[in-house]
C-alpha cells in the first residue's frame, strides 16, 4: 500500500503549514508606556537645533557665557528659571562659559532620551546623569539660588547675602515636604509628574509679587518660619534640642510626643556612616533647621498627606502599621495629666476612644492605620486629641458649623498669614520691645554699634490674601542685626491668641490685625486659665527681654555650620543640606 502522505495534496499540506507558522506569531501591539514622555515629532527636535546652531555662530568663541544664556534658554523652550541648573550642565562653575558643541552634544542627548518637561526636568537637575534618574536636596541650590539672584519679588533680598542660604534651604525643605511622598529623599520622575511644581516654576516669570506664590517660594513664609526657629535656637548653632522645641506654641505639645520626633523616625536629615540621623548634643539629639521645616509645616496643617504620615509615625510606637489602643492611650494619658493640672474636666480614655472611633470609622474595628487616617476629613482633631493640648482645647471650644475666612486657603496658609502680620504688623511702634538679634545685644545697647544687615522685609506689600486692604511695612530699625521688632503687646497677643479664642480675657493692647484674635464664647476653668494663662505669657517675654538686654555680644553662628548659614554662592552649599 501507500503511504498515508501520499494520499494528502500537495496544495493541502502547504496550506496547513502557513495556517500554523501563523499562528504562533504574536500579535502586534503598539507601544503605549512611555516612561520618559511621548517623543515628539523628529523634525520639532531638528528644527530646535538649528536654532541653537544659529545662535552659537553669532556668540564669540561659540562660546556662550551666562548674562546672554537667556537667549539660549528661549531657544530650547524650557521655562525662564531653568536657566542656571541647564546652563551648570556643561559648564561646571556658574562663572565660566559655555561651549557651543557640548551644550548641543548634551540636549541632543536629552531630547534622545527624555520626551516631556518632568524627565527633561529630572535629567537636567541631574546633569544629565542617566544613572540617577532622580533628584536630590542639593539640585534645587542653583536653581533657587537664581530666583533669589533675579525675581523682582524678592530685589530687598538682594544685599542680604547672608540670608540667601537659609532662604534657599527652606524652599527646598518644603519642595521635599510635598513633593517626595515617598519619603526617599529623592525626587522621581513619576512624583514630579503628580505634583505642581513645574507649575509653580512656570509662575515665577508671570508674578512679581513672590508672595503671591504661596508654594514653596513665598517669602512671609520663609520669614515666619525662620523666626519661629530663631526664637527656639537660644544658643544660634542651627539646631535645637527637645528643651527647645517643647517651649514651641508655649509648650503645647506633649513630652512624650516630643520625645519621639527626636527619636529619628520622622527626622529626614540621615547622616553618613552613622545609623542614627540625629546629630547628638550634650542634652541628647539634636534637629536641623531642615527637620523643623518638616515639624512647623506637619504641626499648623495636619491635614495634608504628608503631615498626617508625619504624625503617625510619631504615634506608631512600635513601628507595625497600626495604631493600637495601648498607644493611643499611651499619649492621651499625658493629655489627662496636663488638663488635671489645669484644673480642666477630663474625659476619661475609654469615652475619647469611643469619640475617636466613632469619628474615624476605621476598616478594621479597634485598628486605625494610615488609610483611615487619611480617608477621615477630622483627622486634625484625632492628632491634637492625644498630643497637642492648647488645640485640643480650641477644637473643644469651636463652632464646627462656624464659616471659617478664607476657606480656599490651607491651614498652613492661614497659620502662616496670621503669624507673619503679628510680626511685622505694628509700622512706627515700640523698638524697644521684643527683638530677636542675631549675634547683638538688644537696640539701647547698640547706640555706638556698628549696623548689620538685618533679615529683611519688604517696605510696601501688596494687599492679597490675607483679607487686608492695607499696605505692610516693618519697624524700621537703624541699627542692630535683627530678624524682627514687634511689641510686647504683639507677642502677648500672640502666645494668648488661642485662650482669647475660647473666651479667656487676656490683658494685651496691640495694633494688628484684629483678625488675629477672636472672641468665642466660654468661661468657668477655661476663662481663668487663659488670663493667667497670657500673665504667664506677659512674664515669659519680660524676662526674656531682661536676658537679652543683659547679654554681651556672642558668635552668631557654630563654626560647622557657618558654610550653610552664610555662603551665598550655590556652589558652597551643595552638600551643606545633608551634612
Amino acid at each position: 500500500s501507500k503511504p498515508v502522505n501520499r494520499l494528502i495534496p500537495p496544495n493541502i499540506h502547504t496550506t496547513l503549514q502557513r495556517h500554523l507558522k501563523n499562528s504562533t506569531k504574536a500579535p502586534y501591539i503598539p507601544q503605549f508606556h512611555f516612561p520618559n514622555g511621548k517623543p515628539p515629532p523628529t523634525i520639532t527636535t531638528e528644527t530646535t537645533m538649528q536654532r541653537l546652531e544659529q545662535v552659537f555662530d553669532k556668540l564669540p568663541n561659540y562660546e556662550c557665557t551666562r548674562d546672554s544664556f537667556q537667549v539660549i534658554v528661549q531657544m530650547c523652550q524650557v521655562p525662564q528659571y531653568w536657566r542656571l541648573p541647564l546652563f551648570m550642565c556643561t559648564q561646571l562653575t556658574p562663572n565660566g562659559a559655555v561651549d557651543g558643541d557640548k551644550f548641543l552634544h548634551f540636549w541632543r542627548q536629552m531630547t534622545s532620551f527624555c520626551h516631556d518637561a518632568a524627565s527633561r526636568f529630572v535629567f537636567i537637575m541631574s546633569r544629565g546623569d542617566r544613572t540617577r534618574p532622580y533628584i536630590l536636596p542639593e539640585d534645587f541650590a542653583p536653581l533657587i539660588q537664581d530666583v533669589v539672584d533675579t525675581h523682582p519679588g524678592l530685589a530687598f533680598l538682594k544685599e542680604a547675602a547672608e540670608f540667601h542660604s537659609r532662604y534657599v534651604h527652606t524652599v527646598i525643605a518644603r519642595i521635599f515636604y510635598n513633593v517626595n511622598r515617598s519619603w526617599t529623599g529623592k525626587i522621581t520622575t513619576a512624583e514630579l509628574r503628580k505634583s505642581n511644581l513645574l507649575d509653580v516654576i512656570q509662575l515665577l516669570e508671570e508674578e512679581e509679587d513672590i508672595n503671591q506664590i504661596m508654594a514653596y517660594f513665598s517669602y512671609e513664609h520663609f520669614y515666619v518660619i525662620y523666626c519661629k526657629f530663631w526664637e527656639l535656637d537660644r544658643d544660634h548653632d542651627l539646631y535645637i534640642d527637645q528643651q527647645d522645641l517643647a517651649r514651641h506654641n508655649d509648650h503645647a505639645l506633649s513630652s512624650r510626643m516630643i520625645e519621639r520626633i527626636f527619636s529619628g523616625c520622622v527626622t529626614r536629615s540621615p547622616r553618613r556612616g552613622n545609623n542614627n540621623p540625629m546629630i547628638q548634643g550634650p542634652n541628647g539629639p539634636k534637629m536641623s533647621y531642615t527637620d523643623f521645616v518638616w515639624f512647623l509645616l506637619a504641626e499648623e496643617d495636619k491635614s495634608h498627606p504628608t503631615a498626617i504620615e508625619y504624625w503617625f509615625r510619631c504615634m506608631d510606637v512600635d513601628g507595625d502599621g497600626v495604631l493600637s489602643m495601648y498607644e493611643l492611650e499611651y499619649f492621651y494619658e499625658e493629655q489627662q495629666h496636663r488638663m488635671e493640672s489645669l484644673g480642666i474636666e477630663t474625659l476619661p480614655f475609654e469615652d475619647c476612644l469611643c469619640q475617636m472611633l466613632d469619628m474615624i470609622k476605621p476598616a478594621t474595628p479597634g485598628c486605625v492605620t494610615l488609610a483611615d487616617l487619611k480617608r477621615c476629613k477630622m483627622t486634625p482633631i484625632f492628632f491634637d486629641t492625644f498630643f497637642n493640648l492648647e488645640k485640643y482645647m480650641e477644637h473643644e471650644q469651636r463652632d464646627p458649623f462656624a464659616q471659617r475666612e478664607n476657606d480656599d486657603l490651607s491651614d498652613w496658609d492661614r497659620y502662616a498669614a496670621q503669624e507673619y502680620e503679628l510680626l511685622v504688623a505694628e509700622e512706627g511702634g515700640d523698638t524697644q520691645g521684643r527683638c530677636f538679634i542675631f549675634g547683638q545685644p538688644l537696640l539701647s545697647t547698640m547706640a555706638g554699634g556698628t549696623a548689620r544687615m538685618r533679615l529683611p522685609v519688604p517696605s510696601l506689600l501688596q494687599p492679597g490674601v490675607h483679607g487686608t486692604g492695607t499696605r505692610r511695612s516693618t519697624t524700621t530699625c537703624t541699627v542692630g542685626s535683627t530678624v524682627h521688632c514687634t511689641s510686647v503687646s504683639a507677642t502677648t497677643v500672640h502666645h494668648s491668641r488661642s485662650t482669647a479664642q475660647r473666651g479667656g480675657s487676656c490683658k494685651a493692647t496691640s495694633t494688628a490685625s484684629s483678625s488675629t484674635s477672636g472672641s468665642g464664647s466660654g468661661g468657668g476653668v477655661t476663662s481663668s486659665s487663659g488670663t493667667s494663662h497670657a500673665s504667664n505669657s506677659d512674664r515669659k517675654v519680660h524676662g526674656a527681654s531682661e536676658e537679652c538686654t543683659g547679654a554681651a555680644s556672642e558668635t552668631s553662628m557654630h563654626p560647622s555650620r557657618k558654610m550653610m548659614a552664610l555662603d551665598s554662592d550655590p556652589n558652597t552649599f551643595y552638600s551643606a543640606f545633608l551634612v
